[in-house]
Order: structure tokens, then C-alpha cells, then sequence
């Protein structure tokens, strides 16, 4: 039962997030969330946005990276 425990607290209740767009400048790249405009650094929903990529931003939540894609 050891490893379906750890399988569990792996496993974090996401708020929900939806990537929309992201606008990369001549400064720095900015990602729409749930039609909220976010720089890196920024906090929304308990969660960090740590970076930005032209087709995807990865967020930290939790200690717990996971990564939006444009739908």
C-alpha cells in the first residue's frame, strides 16, 4: 500500500486554469489566463507563473510545476 499512498499525495487538486494566449514584446512575455494578463513572477489562484515559452507557460503550485498549453 506504500507506493498507491505515495501515488496520492502526488497527485495536487489544480485550480482551473486556462491559457488563452501569451504576447511575447520586445521586454518580457506576458501569458493570458482565464482572460487575465500575467508576467512572470506573477500569482493567480494560489499558483506562480515561473515561466513563459512561445506555446506553453509552466506554473508552480504547491511546490509542483505543471505546464498550461494554448488550447
Amino acid at each position: 500500500h506504500g507506493s498507491a499512498r505515495k501515488e496520492v499525495s502526488s497527485l495536487v487538486s489544480l485550480p482551473s486554469f486556462t491559457l488563452s494566449g501569451i504576447v511575447g514584446g520586445a521586454g518580457e512575455s506576458m501569458a493570458m489566463i482565464d482572460n487575465t494578463i500575467l508576467k512572470k513572477g506573477d500569482f493567480y489562484k494560489g499558483a506562480q507563473l515561473v515561466e513563459i515559452s512561445s506555446d506553453k507557460v509552466i506554473m508552480l503550485y504547491d511546490n509542483n510545476e505543471f505546464i498550461l498549453r494554448i488550447k
